[in-house]
């Protein structure tokens, strides 16, 4: 089981503010808030939907050596911080994500990347018409087409959408692509344990039982009740006098849990002048960058550290001429510097909170994925605002659409 160490945080036990949280995880719990069925989602799911997703990703390990998930946001950082972390096992096809931006080059390396793999294409948007993925999706579709034709096409091509007659859902009945469905009471960046997370995820080789058992293992009020609600208070209460968290993690593999992580916070938190602003750090990279304002510049920040107990690979490092760490292996001496870290940043009096994690697999991310989905509802919903909606993006959005239709007049 994850654990949570609050001791360097410098918050204390409030009775009035755990009662405040256990009321809001019981409403929760007992689907009193709209857009939150992702609460009872990894207890519920039906387990016929689980061995379809798993019978599906088998097919297309078998079709194809390149597997391009197109999605933007909930849509594809869950499951790429899932793949990472636990790594493509043997025999899978490549997954790469696309459609998370509009850079040219970037999408011309992944057409070149399909003239030399046999390709499945998946497209992921609950409203069937987000400007990133559909692009990328028209773009790459079109090459497809040209290698495999209309009739192959149906076999390679998965469109996870929402229930609404979208042009990308009308599309796919109509042309016999398989259809995957995001459950209309849950938001992009709380469906990693849907559909949406869940076929990538099983595509690369992950057991996804394992991942979705994690979170269950979380999902019930006891567990609230007696160990979940106090990292959720001590975030609550370091919001008074913080605006920034900083997630720190020590492997590439968990770069985009933070950015799963940024969106989660900023999108559920960041209304009405209101929030933290949520940042990450791979150490001990960015110790060598950031390690300087870290330990003595403005303290506008507190800290949460992942700090992951073992990985399933490792290596030695040889005996060498005054070397401090020959002999030990280098997750040793990571987890040594993750310790020195914590040591001389609580000494400077930064607020730092530990997460705790057994071991890198499925197990223990799905518990992850889950406890800081709840965190964040919990404290969004005791700033006072909707940890659900997220008014603010469709600004841009409607700026861009404007701003397209003029540049398509001038063409």
């Amino acid at each position: 089981m994850i654990s949570v160490d609050l001791s360097r945080t410098g918050t204390a036990a409030d009775p009035e503010l755990k009662e405040q949280i256990l009321s809001i995880a019981d409403d929760l719990f007992e689907g009193g808030q709209e857009m939150a069925d992702w609460v009872g989602w990894p207890a519920l799911v039906d387990q016929a939907l689980v061995e379809e997703i798993r019978e599906t990703a088998e097919y297309y390990r078998n079709k194809c050596s390149l597997f391009i998930v197109c999605g933007i946001g909930g849509s594809y950082l869950g499951a790429k911080a899932v793949i990472d972390i636990i790594g493509h096992q043997e025999g899978s096809p490549e997954v790469v994500f696309a459609g998370n931006s509009l850079c040219g080059e970037y999408h011309e390396s992944v057409l070149r990347k399909m003239h030399s793999n046999i390709t499945c294409l998946c497209v992921i948007s609950k409203s069937g018409g987000t400007l990133e993925p559909t692009i990328a999706y028209q773009v790459f579709k079109q090459e497809m087409e040209k290698v495999y034709g209309e009739e192959e096409l149906k076999k390679r091509i998965c469109v996870i959408t929402g229930p609404q007659a979208s042009p990308l859902r009308v599309e796919a009945e109509e042309r016999g692509f398989r259809i995957f469905e995001i459950p209309e009471g849950i938001g992009g960046r709380y469906s990693v344990l849907t559909p949406v997370g869940l076929l990538p995820i099983a595509v690369a080789g992950v057991d996804i039982g394992e991942l979705v058992n994690g979170a269950v293992a979380l999902s019930s009020r006891r567990y609230w009740a007696e160990e979940g609600f106090r990292y959720a208070a001590a975030r609550f209460e370091l919001m008074k006098t913080k605006t920034i968290e900083i997630f720190e993690y020590f492997s590439p593999r968990m770069v985009h849990l933070g950015e799963w992580l940024k969106q989660l916070c900023g999108e559920s938190e960041g209304k009405e002048g209101k929030g933290i602003f949520p940042v990450s750090l791979l150490l001990s990279t960015d110790l060598h960058s950031m390690g300087q304002y870290l330990q003595e510049g403005r303290q506008i920040f507190f800290e949460t550290v992942f700090d992951v107990e073992q990985w399933p690979d490792d290596i030695h490092i040889p005996d060498y001429e005054d070397g401090q760490a020959g002999g030990m292996t280098m997750n040793e001496v990571n987890r040594c510097v993750c310790e020195s870290m914590i040591l001389a940043h609580s000494k400077a009096d930064i607020p730092i909170a530990v997460i705790r994690v057994p071991q890198a697999d499925e197990y223990h991310v799905g518990q992850l994925i889950y406890f800081f989905e709840m965190t964040v509802a919990i404290t969004g919903s005791l700033m006072g605002v909707d940890p659900f909606n997220q008014p603010g993006v469709e600004k841009y959005k409607q700026e861009l659409k404007q701003l397209l239709a003029q540049k398509n007049r001038r063409a």
